[in-house]
């Protein structure tokens, strides 16, 4: 038993693992600048960025989005119970993806100093200061 274990243990940490990459809030910021020259380059019908600032405009976009809708069932798993003490926010319906991005941007650039940390932590620091709940 032992030594099919040491031989299962050898093989599976032999297995190449591709590096774990998580957005920095500097990161995020440089994406989230694209996304809002893509969506004025739509708007305009302009010339649009580079494939590789279409990259970043998108990732942006995607993460903005998630980590919003991830507040948004938080909110709705809190208020089904009284003993979650989840940070959340209350975005209101009709604010757009622009607008959060927009309140992510405006946030780091008031907070330099934490833009080490994760970009995801970032947005909902972010969107809950923005969008508080009323308690």
């Amino acid at each position: 038993m032992k030594v099919t274990c040491l031989i299962l243990f050898l093989l599976v940490s032999s297995i190449p693992c591709k590096a774990i990459y998580i957005t920095s809030g500097n990161d995020l910021v440089t994406q989230c600048k694209a996304s809002l020259d893509l969506t004025a380059a739509l708007e305009h019908d302009t010339a649009l960025p580079s494939p590789q600032e279409q990259r970043d405009a998108l990732h942006c976009m995607g993460l903005v989005e998630g980590v919003s809708e991830t507040l948004d069932d938080w909110t709705f798993i809190d208020q089904q119970s009284t003993e979650t003490h989840v940070k959340h926010a209350c975005i209101p319906g009709d604010v757009t993806l622009e607008q959060e991005i927009n309140t992510f941007l405006k946030y780091a650039d008031s907070h330099p100093e934490l833009l080490h940390q994760t970009g995801s932590s970032l947005v909902i620091n972010a969107l809950t200061e923005a969008f508080h709940c009323k308690t």
